[in-house]
């Protein structure tokens, strides 16, 4: 064997041992979104998003996910702290795209309901310029509790035979109950996404547009 082959061979192995082949989403899995962690809508707290994913082996899939969000912003409004505070479920319903999916041929579409239920608060700060030294402090609180639907195309990236894989999905939410905004306007959902804007207006979003990327692990293998 020339040393070119050689090359060749010890290449090729190292590659079927690093890739292996592609893992079937057939079974029970669950998954953690890592995008939620990072602070993109918030400046210190956190939003934990673990789930369970259901798919059959003709393609059809269950997703299952509950969050829990306690998240702070301090720069939402002028002299104010927003907090944030609740909890999430998100049922969805849907299946892989391609009948044949390959190794990075595995999309797939979802549709979601997604029920949120959440405190918001506002600490705000008035400068006292009356006869009392230092600030004076007022805190603004509502409650909700919405619905949204969903739509969710995805993409899984299986990583070799480890059972392990990354999706990646684009959201489209709309709110289809009634805000209750009674104090300010709704900036955040949890599960949703943000609705409100930084600027000062009355109104919330019905409409908006995020993404997740979720790390999946296989429990259970579907041979059926």
């Amino acid at each position: 064997m020339t040393r070119h082959a050689s090359v060749m061979v010890m290449l090729a192995i190292v590659s079927h041992t690093a890739l292996g082949q592609a893992s079937s989403p057939a079974g029970l899995s669950v998954g953690f979104d890592i995008l939620k962690t990072m602070p993109i809508f918030y400046s210190s707290g956190y939003v934990l998003e673990p789930s369970l994913i259901y798919t059959t082996k003709n393609g059809l899939m269950i997703d299952m996910a509950v969050g829990f969000a306690n998240v702070k912003k301090d720069t939402l409004y002028q002299n104010s702290t927003y907090f944030n505070q609740g909890h999430y479920l998100r049922l969805g319903a849907g299946g892989m795209i391609l009948k044949h999916p390959g190794q990075f041929r595995q999309f797939y579409l979802l549709a979601d309901v997604v029920y949120s239920d959440f405190t918001e608060r506002f600490k705000v700060r008035f400068r006292d310029e009356g006869d009392y030294y230092g600030d004076a402090f007022r805190t603004l609180e509502q409650s909700s509790r919405l619905v949204a639907l969903e739509v969710q195309p995805g993409y899984r990236l299986p990583i070799g035979n480890s059972g392990f894989s990354v999706n990646f999905q684009a959201r489209f939410s709309y709110v289809v109950t009634e805000y209750d905004a009674d104090n300010f306007p709704v900036y955040l959902i949890p599960g949703v996404g943000c609705m409100g804007t930084e600027k000062d207006t009355s109104y919330n979003n019905a409409a908006t547009v995020g993404a997740s990327i979720r790390i999946v692990y296989k429990l259970l293998e579907n041979n059926n």
